[in-house]
């Protein structure tokens, strides 16, 4: 995901055909895995995700910082190869799985990709972050808040975006070096996002919010998460091929030496 100064990676979304070495395997398990590298690299996260002021690291030497690839994908379940599964042949999932370490019990932290992810690149709980619905920027409620990839950027390394990082049209910007997306929800953005709070709710403010947004995520769901199988010249027009093919172009960026 982040590299050190005039180093680069990139972030790949759901599958990808690269030859990775080592790094964090699967979707929803890097919640822990990507804490254990970090509390071996960057200390301040821990107080990032308390909430208070953190330290910045004392630099270590150039090739010492570790480059970060960060991979991940929801709304699946661990039907791969790695797992046990035998429906999705998934080769270079499990390849990367074989190389790191394989997670038997982390759970989701809800089943809805805006609040989870809000929640893995925030390092709070949904019921901290108060984010239960896909159109609802981190940002609007907890300003002051560092996400994953600003607090990377913040610490000198370049950050490079490519597919579904936060939720699409609710991308921390300026977290950024490369690929960051405008974002169309939120106050700053071209569709002001009227279904998130301005502010803390009681309780029974909380629960009518919460009520009317899984009304309308019940009300897209009819409609979303359609795939398709396709075959031959088709496949270089997926989302899923232009990624990687993003993602290769970063890893093979000579400016990253």
């Amino acid at each position: 995901m982040l590299a050190p100064p005039h180093r680069h990676a990139s972030f790949p979304m759901k599958s990808s055909p690269l030859p990775l070495h080592r790094s964090l395997p699967l979707h929803r398990f890097l919640a822990r895995a990507l804490a254990a590298v970090l509390a071996a690299v960057l200390p301040p996260l821990a107080a990032l995700a308390a909430g208070s002021p953190a330290a910045s690291p004392a630099a270590a030497p150039e090739g010492k910082r570790m480059n970060v690839l960060f991979i991940i994908s929801d709304d699946l379940r661990v039907e791969i190869g790695s797992y046990g599964g035998s429906l999705a042949q998934t080769p270079s999932i499990d390849r990367l799985a074989s190389q790191g370490v394989r997670f038997e019990r982390a759970y989701c932290q809800y089943p809805l990709c805006g609040p989870s992810r809000s929640s893995m690149l925030t390092g709070r709980p949904p019921t901290t972050t108060n984010i239960y619905g896909n159109r609802e920027w981190i940002g609007v409620q907890h300003p002051d808040w560092v996400t994953l990839p600003r607090h990377f950027r913040n610490q000198g390394y370049t950050t490079l975006r490519t597919g579904k990082i936060f939720h699409e049209g609710l991308d921390d910007t300026d977290a950024w070096v490369k690929g960051g997306e405008a974002r169309i929800h939120g106050e700053d953005a071209a569709r002001p996002l009227v279904n998130t709070p301005r502010g803390p709710l009681k309780p029974e403010e909380n629960k009518a919010h919460v009520e009317r947004m899984r009304g309308q995520d019940n009300n897209r769901a009819k409609h979303s998460d359609r795939w398709e199988a396709v075959e031959g010249e088709k496949v270089a027009e997926q989302r899923d091929t232009l990624v990687a093919d993003k993602a290769i172009e970063y890893l093979r960026d000579p400016a990253r030496k």
